[in-house]
């Protein structure tokens, strides 16, 4: 039998509209949790879903104690939901993954004991795996954007944009301003980096959606994420 690690973890799930992926993603996520975890929670943020998916998120809640759920009235996008998450979490380590599952729930174990002494761990994809060629250059952009406004805090990192497994001791100096999609998690980690936390990145292997589609890369969010980073930029630059 496998022996369960003694750390605590939050895993934030935010959904909007895919019932049709959510109940095996909760399955494999609380069958790997109960087997590698002394103690786990895992948070689904309904993002204003329709009322069959709420209905299929109910029957999870019902079926499983170790499941908590926040509700978003309206749809309000991946960044806001996964803050919410955040500021719900009650365990020692938080990390959030998409219904979709890019990150395997059977490699949470590993990288909650590689984390060590680290206060933040930033997972980079492999491999890009799966994405339109849309999505391909949007990310290399964003992430030139991101090297070119904060070539210090970014230094080393090469992909702010897949997942982060940090201590929840840190949460409250990382909460962004930013509310995009695309914005919110490279502006915990560079706050993190700021405020000279143990920051380590890692190499991650990234499962690519075989159902439906990623909802990324329209020209609302990319305009909304640069404007997030602007504003970061300039506030960083005139509070030193």
């Amino acid at each position: 039998m496998k022996t369960k690690i003694d750390k605590s973890l939050s895993v934030i799930l935010p959904v909007y509209n895919e019932g049709f992926l959510l109940e095996e993603a909760v399955d494999r996520l609380l069958t790997s949790l109960s087997e590698n975890f002394m103690d786990y929670e895992l948070i689904i943020v309904d993002d204003g879903n329709n009322d069959e998916n709420q209905e299929i998120i109910e029957r999870l809640r019902a079926n499983h104690e170790d499941i908590k759920i926040i509700r978003n009235i309206i749809n309000l996008n991946l960044g806001i939901s996964i803050q919410r998450g955040f500021a719900s979490a009650e365990k020692d380590l938080l990390v959030f993954n998409s219904a979709d599952l890019p990150l395997s729930p059977d490699d949470l174990r590993y990288f909650a004991e590689k984390i060590g002494m680290a206060d933040m761990l930033v997972l980079e994809r492999k491999i890009y795996a799966g994405a339109t060629l849309w999505r391909r250059f949007a990310s290399r952009i964003n992430l030139l954007i991101l090297k070119i406004l904060f070539p210090f805090a970014s230094k080393g990192m090469k992909d702010l944009n897949y997942t982060f497994l940090f201590k929840r001791t840190i949460l409250k100096d990382i909460l962004p301003l930013a509310k995009s999609p695309v914005f919110t998690q490279p502006e915990m980690i560079l706050r993190a980096v700021y405020k000279k936390y143990k920051v380590r990145s890692t190499p991650a292997d990234y499962h690519a959606r075989k159902q439906g589609k990623g909802a990324f890369g329209k020209p609302h969010d990319i305009l909304w994420s640069l404007y997030d980073m602007l504003r970061f930029r300039i506030i960083k630059w005139l509070v030193k």
